[in-house]
């Protein structure tokens, strides 16, 4: 038999016999992975294609599980026929990979001779485990001096996109160009119980696609007549049959699209589905479909956040001059009297509420096998405005309160399944990570959001008329839920000068009732599922109810699911394309106490034991590089990409004998686990090299309150950070650089905002501050007496140097952290600075992680050091990195170039 894996890009194979032991490929593969540049040497492939030490570290570890949540099989007993074999699971090191018997394969693919004007090409693939006729073919060419390549041949309306030629005749146009053709992955199989397939997609309504902004603007890319639903709705349907999903959540959904072809569509392929509008204007909402052979719809909720959030005055009871809401009202009664204290003090956010036209739906799933759980789906799209991250975070922990409660009514309409139901949420959730775990996102995980998260805060300013109707930066359209056009534009930040009032006073302490952790299937690590000009983000979400502790899982689907194979270069060499990688999930959770804040009355209407769900393959997103352009495209109809998610039950104890379901009884029930915190560990081993990725943000966020020390990337070097309000770290951070505590470190902050808490910038002129920030300078300005900094931290100075580095990592960390960062270049005292991780390798064990994003450049200088601390003048400090940009600036402020103290 052949054992096939890929590990860091490079492919691996090894021939071993039926009847060996497993303990014989395994040391071979544990070999590979210990000892650097002892790979075995192919011809036409360089030893570095071969090394794997690169991959995983000296101490990795290989086994084969019986399943993601079983023990490894004994590999001095068990076969490699017995081993190798669907639905077990390969460990490499911290890695996991699903093995898959006997999947469709291209083991190579020809063209034979030269390609010639006039004569068809003709491909000649050797398939195993595959059929020839179930294959389609992608032709396509790339003509100098283009870079890009160009479908060319076949029907693009056929196959969402695919052509079906399998020749290819060149063209005059063709000659001295590249062709190759790709052959697409086989249509996935449909998922059986206890596994799950889950698609989340906003398919781009028409009406946005369709204004002047989105055709000159968004989507100035792409060819108008593609942004036409003629062309976009086939491909579409086409796409989400191919997905063979069980579960299918749709946002942005035109109503015509649904009546017209999507519900007669999939109704033909064996799903029933439902469409809820949203509130307003607009004729677009979202749409859930099932498998009707899985399952029936036993009950129906449409969320109407407006009236979920309406607060109005008791009909006959007093009101005073000020016209202030009665104590009594929906909210809390519903929600509890908190949640309208806090929007009777912040009234742009009430009336926010009743603006935005954001619905979710909810469905109760009742299984036609009733020995497998029911499910409470949740779909929706959240309001997007970069102001507005409140108003999703009070959106999403609604949903789940309404859902609790939808639950507790339908109890008995799922009464004789013998598992309680399990929650899903599934949605365009407008909550990217490229500032820190959103406020929505950490509520689902954790159960908890306390009134001091950081993005209560970035919420203050959010004003509807001034703000609420602009368009953020991700292209997705808000809709017109007001009547009208905005009042003015965005309001202007407020200036460097202004004190930003306490985060604490900014939000409000939320909990959730489910009683299992929402785990987001995938991780988290997808780099994007928004993908316009300008913009990238993780947008679109699928959580799902899990145990108690992380689960690792792979971070890519197998079989079927992989990309497609090519060949291409002249038609004489082939090459395969495969979006197999290897990727390390976060270390488990540890347990801990829910925030110790008494959950709200009215909380707990949900059942005692939800069936519990794990993800067990995720469809890799493509990168961008095989998209080729922005979104949408010929091939690719909206400007998002489908989250897919093959998820799987875990077994979950059945319903006790006269056990009631869903009850309310005002606080957590006693049979329910305890909420579990996912603020994000630290990570497991000192000193481990992470990439410097969003979804680790939390990580090394935990890290820092912990009191360690973590290096990262800024916009000029590497550097050592510690929390720059904890003595420990501080005192830590200058122990791991060898510092002298005599000698100053600067503080690095997540954006403006937080400037007025640390240090005194009044006298700067309007706008400086932010013509220089984010960027490679250091602002020297006078340390505030009451700055939320550590005593030890630059003791007896009273200038303090502030960085706001051009850096995502850094600043969303800090925005995680809630509070600056101790930050210095990370080498030992008196070294070379550096640009790259191996060059500060002695001071990886000192540091709980190091966070790698490649080589940074070539300029060691650091940042511009210049002292503002004088009105009118600055003095440069340090040369560093843009000092002449920084000057420019400066003197374009009416500030002059005054003489540095010694």
């Amino acid at each position: 038999m052949t054992i096939s894996l890929t590990v860091g890009g490079v492919q691996r194979h090894l021939q071993r016999p039926k009847e060996e032991l497993l303990e014989k490929p395994l040391a071979r593969l544990l070999a590979n992975l210990s000892a650097p540049g002892k790979g075995k040497k192919h011809k036409g492939r360089s030893q570095q294609a071969t090394d794997l030490s690169s991959a995983q570290p000296a101490s990795a570890s290989v086994a084969v599980l019986a399943g993601l949540t079983q023990p490894s099989l004994d590999a001095s007993s068990v076969t490699n026929e017995a081993a190798w074999v669907t639905g077990h699971v390969l460990q490499l090191g911290e890695a996991r990979l699903p093995i898959l018997r006997n999947p469709p394969l291209i083991a190579k693919l020809d063209v034979y001779g030269d390609a010639f004007v006039g004569i068809p090409l003709v491909p000649v693939p050797q398939l195993l485990f595959a059929d020839e006729d179930a294959c389609s073919w992608e032709w396509e060419v790339q003509r100098p001096p283009a870079s890009v390549w160009t479908r060319v041949g076949g029907d693009p309306a056929c196959s969402a996109g695919r052509g079906v030629q399998r020749t290819y005749i060149p063209t005059p146009e063709d000659v001295g160009a590249l062709v190759r053709v790709c052959i697409p992955p086989a249509r996935l199989e449909a998922t059986v119980p206890p596994r799950l397939r889950v698609v989340s997609y906003n398919i781009l309504a028409d009406q946005y696609a369709a204004t002047e902004r989105a055709k000159s603007v968004l989507f100035g890319h792409c060819p108008e007549k593609y942004l036409r639903p003629t062309h976009r709705r086939p491909l579409i349907l086409g796409q989400l049959l191919e997905f063979q999903a069980d579960i299918l959540c749709l946002q942005e959904v035109d109503e015509s699209a649904f009546r017209g072809l999507l519900e007669p569509g999939l109704r033909d392929a064996g799903y029933n589905g439902v469409y809820t509008n949203k509130l307003g204007k607009v004729a677009e909402g979202e749409a859930a479909f099932f498998r009707s052979d899985r399952y029936e719809l036993a009950a129906r909720r449409d969320v109407d956040f407006r009236a979920a959030f309406l607060a109005r005055r008791e009909a006959d009871g007093p009101e005073d001059a000020a016209g202030s809401m009665a104590a009594r009202s929906p909210l809390s009664e519903r929600y509890g009297p908190a949640l309208a204290a806090f929007l009777e003090a912040h009234p742009s956010l009430r009336e926010a509420l009743q603006r935005v036209g954001t619905v979710a739906q909810l469905l109760l799933l009742r299984p036609r096998d009733p020995r497998h759980a029911p499910l409470c789906l949740v779909n929706t799209h959240l309001f997007f405005h970069n102001d507005a991250p409140h108003i999703r975070t009070l959106h999403t922990w609604a949903a789940v309160k309404e859902a609790c409660a939808f639950l507790q009514e339908s109890a008995n309409l799922v009464k004789d399944c013998e598992l309680e139901p399990t929650l899903l949420f599934c949605g365009d959730m407008n909550s990217d990570l490229n500032d820190g775990i959103p406020g929505a996102l950490q509520l689902l995980e954790t159960g908890q959001l306390g009134a001091d998260y950081w993005d209560w805060e970035a919420g203050v300013d959010f004003d509807w008329h001034r703000t609420g109707k602009n368009k953020g930066n991700s292209g997705d359209e808000i809709g017109e839920e007001d009547e009208g056009e905005p009042k003015g534009g965005p309001a202007p930040l407020p200036e460097a000068a202004v004190v930003r009032p306490d985060p604490a006073a900014c939000g409000l302490d939320l909990s959730l009732a489910w009683p299992r952790p929402l785990r987001p299937a995938g991780d988290l690590q997808a780099p994007f599922s928004n993908y316009v000009s300008g913009y990238q983000g993780l947008l679109d979400y699928v959580f799902f109810s899990g145990e108690a502790t992380n689960r690792k899982y792979p971070a890519t689907m197998h079989g079927a699911l992989i990309s497609g194979f090519a060949c291409a270069a002249n038609v004489h060499a082939c090459a395969q394309r495969l979006a197999l990688g290897l990727a390390t999930c976060s270390p488990p959770l540890k347990e801990e106490e829910a925030v110790g804040k008494p959950a709200p009355p009215h909380s707990v209407p949900v059942p005692y034991d939800p069936a519990a769900l794990e993800c067990v393959d995720v469809m890799p997103t493509p990168s961008a590089a095989e998209l080729g352009s922005f979104l949408p495209s010929r091939s690719l109809p909206s400007d998002h990409l489908p989250v897919v998610f093959d998820l799987s039950f875990l077994p979950s104890r059945a319903r006790a004998s006269g056990s009631q379901g869903p009850r309310v009884d005002g606080g957590a029930s006693p049979e329910s686990p305890r909420c579990v915190s996912t603020q994000g560990p630290p990570p497991t081993s000192a000193g481990g090299v992470r990439p410097a990725a969003l979804h680790a943000v939390r990580a090394a966020a935990a890290a820092l309150a912990g009191g360690g020390v973590v290096a990262l990337p800024t916009d000029t070097l590497y550097g050592l950070a510690a929390s720059a309000r904890d003595e420990g770290g501080v005192a830590r951070l200058y122990a791991v650089k060898g510092r002298r505590h005599a000698k100053p470190v600067a503080i690095a902050l997540a954006d403006t905002r937080a400037l007025p808490r640390y240090v005194t910038a009044a006298h700067l002129p309007p706008g400086l501050v932010g013509a220089l920030l984010p960027g490679p300078v250091t602002l020297l300005l006078e340390r505030r007496a009451d700055a939320p900094l550590a005593p030890g931290l630059n003791r007896g100075t009273a200038s303090l140097g502030v960085r706001i580095p051009d850096s995502a990592f850094v600043r969303a960390v800090a925005r995680q952290l809630g509070g600056a960062l101790a930050l210095t270049s990370a080498n030992a005292s008196g070294q070379t600075s550096s640009v790259a991780v191996t060059e500060f390798q002695q001071l990886w064990p000192q540091c709980e992680a190091v966070y790698d994003d490649g080589v940074l450049g070539t300029d060691r200088t650091g940042s511009t050091v210049v002292d503002l601390t004088r009105p009118g003048t600055f003095s440069i400090i340090r040369r560093g990195a843009g000092v002449e940009a920084v000057c420019d600036t400066l003197r374009a402020f009416q500030l002059v170039e005054g003489v540095a103290d010694e």
